[in-house]
């Protein structure tokens, strides 16, 4: 079966969806999620942040349910609220 890739504007649907579906149930977390850029990517399988933006790749997103893209974001947001791109070293590049 052949995954369409979604088009941008649909990708940003889908995080615009997934964050108001996250004031809801979450608002802290939410609030959170406020001070983060997402950024649809290829360069990633699934997402990523580095601290301050939410890498993620359109086509894996558009394959989850709704409450396991609620899940990936957050996920991702967390990593960033708790310093973990800061507390961690650096991946070597050999």
């Amino acid at each position: 079966m052949t995954t369409q890739i979604p088009s941008a504007k649909a990708a940003q649907t889908l995080i615009s969806a997934s964050l108001l579906r996250l004031r809801m149930r979450a608002p802290f977390f939410a609030t959170l999620a406020l001070f983060a850029r997402f950024i649809p990517t290829s360069s990633h399988p699934t997402a990523a942040t580095d601290g301050r933006d939410v890498y993620y790749n359109p086509e894996f997103l558009a394959n989850l349910s709704a409450p396991e893209q609620d899940g990936l974001l957050l996920h991702e947001v967390l990593h960033a609220a708790l310093l973990h791109p800061v507390r961690s070293p650096a991946p070597s590049r050999s």
